[in-house]
């Protein structure tokens, strides 16, 4: 879920996923992970020359219904979502007959079982980071104003079993637990949501298919950006996907990339921030995200769908189970201008109070298109589905 594009979140790459977010030689992930990756978001990106990044201009939809006035501290929101796999949810996304056959055959197959992803935001003081989160020169040179900031913290885990594959050498029956962690911490919208630092960690399987016989491996990595005014500096790190304890690192590169404070957000905000959105339907607007799949911003085209209401379904909303009816906005969201750009992904954000819900522009849902590298096949989709909510302002 760093709910991502491979941006947002995830993984299963054969060869993966985005989110979520790693490297580009093994992530494809939307990791869009989660993942996390959450606008009242009115994005002016001149007219759409995608090349000339304009300041991002965001609303502050996430606050509540008119709510303009950001709590200085003690502000907390927990969302759970369930995650669950779908081989035929929309065509477009439905399991391609090719990998089915292999599956039904019985020459490899793979389960996933019910995953969970969590998105906690909060507020803190930016004097309260240390360490590498520290290191922006942003931190020291923010108005008064923008001395508080948020951190979103997002945890996507995710059962997974494979059939008759082979891994390190060995064909065999093999079950794992991918996992996708993020935290980031950021402006509040007022400062275009600007990100100041970015840490994601990943350990997902790889599933490589062919005719006859299928491949699957075990990926480990760890992102971390800070951003500073002019600049920022992206560290990858590479290990041992092998051993679960004590990894070894295999890796580790990095590279400086110039930019202007407050043109761009990071991958790890992104399903925060595409709650956010202000477009009209069948209107499109472009946001640049920094992800580790490319070396440097890409934009993404997002565009209003639909207008439709969910089905009924049970949300336990601040401890209390809750029968909400949502009316959503429908978005899809995928590479502007770049060819090979991968299928894109949907996600659903709340437009109306529910029962018991406040309208907070929520996720609602979010769908995660996974693809079978070697046989480059669609093999169904990731649907993240809001379970829970929890909200506090002090």
């Amino acid at each position: 879920m760093q709910l991502g594009f491979t941006f947002l979140r995830f993984y299963v790459k054969i060869v993966l996923i985005g989110v979520n977010i790693a490297a580009e030689k093994y992530m494809r992930k939307f990791t869009l992970s989660v993942i996390s990756v959450l606008l009242a978001l009115t994005v002016t990106l001149a007219g759409c020359s995608c090349n000339a990044k304009s300041e991002l201009s965001f609303k502050s939809a996430y606050l509540g219904e008119n709510v303009i006035v950001e709590p200085s501290s003690g502000y907390r929101e927990t969302l759970t979502y369930k995650v669950a796999y779908a081989d035929s949810y929309l065509s477009e996304f439905a399991i391609s007959e090719r990998l089915k056959k292999n599956i039904d055959e019985g020459k490899y197959g793979f389960t996933f079982g019910d995953g969970v992803y969590t998105a906690v935001l909060e507020t803190v003081s930016a004097a309260s980071l240390t360490g590498e989160a520290a290191e922006s020169d942003l931190i020291d040179n923010l108005p008064s104003e923008a001395k508080t900031l948020y951190k979103l913290t997002t945890d996507l885990t995710l059962p997974v079993t494979y059939a008759n594959c082979s891994y390190d050498g060995n064909t065999d029956d093999y079950a794992f637990t991918d996992n996708i962690k993020s935290t980031v911490y950021f402006c509040s919208y007022k400062f275009s949501f600007a990100p100041i630092f970015v840490n994601t960690f990943s350990l997902y399987t790889t599933f490589s298919a062919g005719e006859d016989t299928a491949v699957i491996g075990r990926v480990r990595t760890e992102r971390t950006v800070v951003y500073n005014q002019k600049s920022y500096k992206t560290t990858l790190r590479y290990y041992d996907g092998i051993k679960e304890e004590n990894p070894e690192l295999k890796s580790e590169n990095g590279y400086t990339n110039d930019y202007e404070y407050r043109t761009l957000i990071d991958n790890a905000e992104l399903l925060f921030a595409v709650r956010n959105l202000d477009v009209e339907l069948e209107k499109s607007v472009y946001i640049p995200v920094v992800s580790a799949q490319y070396k440097e911003d890409k934009t993404l085209a997002i565009k209003a769908e639909s207008a439709s209401t969910e089905p009924k379904t049970t949300i336990k909303v601040n401890g209390t189970l809750s029968e909400e009816e949502l009316q959503v906005i429908n978005y899809s969201l995928s590479i502007y201008g770049t060819e090979n750009a991968g299928m894109r992904q949907l996600f659903s954000v709340q437009k109306a109070k529910g029962a018991a819900l406040e309208n907070k522009a929520l996720l609602v849902k979010y769908v995660e298109p996974l693809t079978a590298y070697g046989l480059m096949a669609p093999m169904g989709v990731l649907v993240y589905t809001l379970t829970a909510a929890e909200y506090v302002t002090a």
